[in-house]
């Protein structure tokens, strides 16, 4: 896991993957960057704790919250 700065309450990635691309904002609600996180992929829930990723030629919003 890296290691980010106590300070920081948020930060944002710019990824590729294949033909999309993904704007990542990561937030920390909690206490650390460790907790349990919440996604939303494109303004919707995620049931699980992890970011699928597709290849299509499209843009993506993320947006991870750490509690």
């Amino acid at each position: 896991f890296p290691r980010i700065p106590d300070e920081w309450t948020s930060f944002q990635v710019h990824y590729r993957f294949r033909e999309a691309h993904y704007h990542i904002t990561l937030r920390r609600v909690g206490d650390n960057w460790h907790g349990p996180q919440k996604i939303h992929l494109d303004g919707a829930a995620l049931p699980e704790s992890y970011l699928p990723l597709h290849g299509e030629n499209r843009e993506h919003h993320v947006e991870v919250e750490f509690i």
